[in-house]
């Protein structure tokens, strides 16, 4: 048995009705005749749709919620030793209907529960963002941290290129990343794209942030947009402006878009066709990733406290087109110059290739313990 365990949140897009980030292993498995089972974790702060094949976990979560409460940390030690305790509790009271041999979660969801469930499972949280260095739920300090070390867990990444950020703390990531590929197609490279006129601005802007950071994103972002305005007519952009799935509405865009009529916004859930853009503007999303997989240019924003498109794009992951220009003058030079914008989109293109690679069938079912 293979349980796949998420919170709502991550049901953006279905395929086939599901889940699209487990769509393929879904298929793999149904394929192979093995069973599985789909578990989903309630979040009453995000509204997005059930997954109508899934099984529903909102009772034994607030369930959980309620033993962390009633049971002081002090009787475990750790966060993890509780949880691992709570999971063996509620083993009994399900009579072990979420018996599993492999776990796969998103978003590290419960580890400690599963292993204390499913002492013997393979645990695996399946890549759903960029990875780097500074990602709490991975590394503490470029270690392993408590939650990783303690259940056990391993990760699946979509490329290399993410594994190669788990190479800081080999001693105990050495044989516990596997390269299992993209959950999406891996799209071709867009010719003569430049002749779109549209940019797309993937937002960052989340209640996690605080309203000082999110203040500070918005002025430069009211920046770059007025920078895009004043050019020259025949060159002057349309924009999207895109929010990150979990905004929460944190900051009113719609006062943004009210005083230029040439500015959108993306309704939350639309699917986004990456070939009506000629241009991505950021400060960090992971959509620079999917931009570049069919050779659309990133352009990354930083503000003085909010330098995460340097510090993890430009220096760690070597993102190949340097910024020497303003975001208003690059969109000029490629206007004007598409041999420029040609160049460009052939090296990001490139350089995704080793991040983003094809879903690998013999891959995944390695990890789930069957020979192909």
């Amino acid at each position: 048995m293979v349980i796949f365990y998420y919170p709502i949140h991550f049901n953006r897009t279905f395929i086939n009705g599901n889940n699209e980030f487990i769509n393929p292993f879904i298929i793999s498995l149904k394929n192979q005749n093995i069973s599985y089972k789909i578990v989903e974790e309630p979040d009453l702060r995000a509204d997005y749709p059930r997954n109508l094949k899934a099984t529903k976990f909102d009772i034994w979560f607030k369930l959980i919620l309620l033993i962390r409460k009633l049971l002081p940390l002090a009787f475990f030690g750790n966060f993890e030793s509780r949880e691992q305790w709570i999971g063996k509790f509620l083993r009994c009271l399900t009579f072990g209907s979420f018996r599993a041999e492999v776990v796969i979660t998103l978003s590290n969801s419960m580890g400690g529960f599963w292993r204390g469930y499913n002492p013997k499972a393979r645990i695996i949280d399946y890549q759903h963002g960029a990875i780097d260095l500074n990602q709490v739920g991975f590394f503490e300090n470029k270690k392993a941290p408590l939650h990783m070390v303690k259940n056990n867990k391993e990760v699946a990444v979509w490329g290399f290129g993410f594994k190669d950020s788990f190479i800081t703390d080999n001693d105990y990531y050495y044989d516990k990343v596997h390269v299992i590929g993209y959950y999406k197609p891996i799209g071709e490279r867009i010719l003569n794209l430049i002749k779109r006129d549209k940019i797309l601005i993937s937002l960052q802007f989340l209640p996690d942030f605080g309203q000082k950071l999110n203040e500070e994103m918005l002025q430069e972002l009211l920046i770059v947009i007025h920078n895009l305005q004043i050019i020259p007519e025949a060159y002057r952009p349309k924009v999207v402006l895109k929010n990150h799935p979990r905004h929460q509405n944190i900051v009113n865009l719609k006062e943004v878009v009210k005083q230029y009529s040439a500015i959108s916004i993306v309704q939350d859930n639309e699917i986004i066709n990456n070939n009506d853009y000629a241009m991505h503007i950021t400060f960090y999303s992971t959509v620079a990733f999917e931009m570049a997989m069919v050779g659309i240019p990133t352009y990354f924003l930083t503000t003085e406290h909010f330098q995460k498109g340097r510090t993890i794009f430009l220096e760690e992951y070597k993102y190949p087109l340097l910024q020497k220009k303003d975001v208003g003058e690059q969109w000029l030079a490629y206007c004007i110059d598409e041999n420029k914008w040609q160049e460009d989109s052939l090296k990001v293109k490139e350089w995704s290739d080793r991040f983003f690679m094809p879903f690998n069938l013999a891959n995944f079912l390695s990890i789930i313990g069957v020979r192909s």
